[in-house]
């Protein structure tokens, strides 16, 4: 491995025309422990692999695991150690047709998040989750979840990011764009924090806009594991993204006075069950904070864990202290906060002529079983669930239960919290008369529309849970 080699945890490799022969080394890659002394990564949802051969200087994407980088679709040689996400890297893929490796001028590996979310605008249908799909100008770009036809793009001429239609690209036509402000660079993404954001407007052209972000965070996180009868039992449930505060971004729990967000100051998440106490509702609260700029009271809290390094909460390795009663805060190793959906939806088996085509449907999220989200099927008890010690999502008709047995299984996608996130391998599901587990090519786990939650709701709990303020001077109190 070369000194001063850029390593990321994840990249995309983007570029790849659909039609094309070997296109669909495009996608997620994510590192995984160094397979045979050799730098590895692993595309979500598939076994090919992207590996570091140092004998020959080149990355090479595999489809034959990690032991035998020689035989591959794809490299790039990286004679100087430029690392896997350089631009100078000349890609060149694996043709049939002319039995030889062709340069693929459009394909790159990209350093960029899967997706973002924009907010803060005044102009709402900008609104919402952007993700990933491809590359433009050298860098990645978004388009928006919902179908709609908005794009993030970058756009080389005048460093911008515009957010802009299709039909736009290769044009300075846009609704709204962000420029870096003066004396930062030009931004490798469009959620950079040195981004300001301008929009159209009807009759007064491009204005500034404060409040808008691209953000790259998880729209929906869940506190998971307190136990139903603790004190400080309300801080489980969903949060929703509703901004940002102190560079990070900012949760609440609709329906109540509940907060999640980052205290620069202590380094912590904490969650706050009286952040909106002094207003009417969770949006007055929230926006009345936006555009004046008035603060939380950003070390009083009801739960907290150490942010370290971690730029969102839903981390499922990050440990939650609680506060009990002595005003004491106590290490609750069964709570978790995960990106996990509330709802997931398994599709593609059929259920009237396969065997075990009943495990299709939707499942409900119901809490955490050893550390990582679990789902019950509505109205029956079936389960999908993990089992660490295969690194596999199992689906099982005893339930949540410790056991590896089910009747279908899936590895699950390195760095995936959810069985539904980042495209799960195969599933082997059971079959009776041959005695074994058969692969189902056509089963996938997705998220239902319906399991989204809405950030339109204004309603607001009395909060009954205590908090309590955090301290420098108390610094043994928070280890308690």
């Amino acid at each position: 491995m070369e000194a001063g080699m850029s390593l990321p945890s994840s990249f995309h490799v983007l570029g790849r025309p659909a039609p094309s022969e070997n296109s669909d080394i495009c996608g997620e890659y994510v590192r995984v422990d160094d397979q045979h002394s050799r730098l590895c990564y692993q595309q979500k949802g598939t076994g090919t692999a992207l590996i570091w051969h140092e004998d020959v200087h080149r990355w090479v994407i595999t489809r034959h695991g990690f032991s035998n980088p020689e035989i591959c679709v794809a490299y790039a040689v990286d004679h100087h150690g430029l690392g896997v996400t350089s631009q100078q890297l000349e890609w060149r893929v694996w043709q049939e047709s002319s039995s030889s490796f062709e340069p693929a001028t459009e394909m790159a590996a990209v350093d960029a998040p899967s997706k973002l979310v924009m907010i803060g605008s005044s102009r709402s249908s900008c609104h919402g989750e952007y993700k990933i799909a491809g590359i433009y100008h050298g860098k990645a770009y978004f388009q928006k979840s919902d179908g709609s036809d908005f794009f993030l793009r970058y756009h080389q001429p005048e460093a911008r990011w515009l957010l802009s239609r299709k039909e736009h690209f290769g044009q300075n036509l846009c609704v709204g764009f962000g420029e870096a402000v003066r004396g930062v660079a030009a931004a490798q993404l469009p959620c950079h924090e040195g981004l300001s954001w301008h929009f159209f407007e009807e009759n007064a052209g491009f204005r500034h806009d404060p409040n808008a972000r691209a953000i790259a965070a998880p729209c929906e996180i869940q506190i998971l594991g307190r136990n139903p009868q603790a004190v400080q039992a309300s801080i489980n449930g969903s949060y929703v993204l509703a901004g940002v505060h102190e560079g990070r971004p900012l949760y609440v729990k609709p329906g109540t006075q509940t907060a999640l967000r980052y205290s620069a100051k202590n380094d912590m998440w904490l969650i706050d069950c009286e952040a909106f106490k002094d207003k009417p509702g969770v949006i007055g609260r929230f926006f009345h904070w936006l555009t004046t700029g008035v603060a939380f009271d950003t070390d009083r809290c009801n739960a907290f864990c150490q942010a370290g390094a971690s730029t969102d909460p839903a981390k499922l390795d990050l440990e939650w202290q609680v506060l009990e009663s002595g005003n004491r805060f106590i290490f609750d190793p069964a709570v978790r906060c995960s990106s996990a959906p509330r709802a997931i939806r398994i599709e593609g088996r059929e259920e009237e002529n396969s065997e075990n085509g009943d495990i299709g449907g939707n499942y409900d999220l119901v809490g955490l079983h050893l550390g990582w989200p679990a789902y019950q099927k509505r109205g029956s008890q079936l389960a999908v669930r993990y089992w660490p010690q295969r690194k596999w999502w199992i689906i099982d008709r005893g339930g949540i239960r410790d056991s590896q047995s089910g009747v279908a299984y899936a590895k699950a996608s390195p760095n995936a919290q959810h069985p539904a996130e980042g495209g799960t391998m195969d599933w082997q599901v059971f079959v009776g008369s041959r005695a074994s587990f058969q692969k189902d090519p056509a089963i996938r786990v997705v998220v239902p529309p319906e399991a989204m939650t809405s950030f339109a709701e204004d309603k607001v709990e009395e909060p009954a849970a205590k908090r309590q303020r955090l301290e420098a001077s108390r610094a043994p109190l928070l280890g308690a």
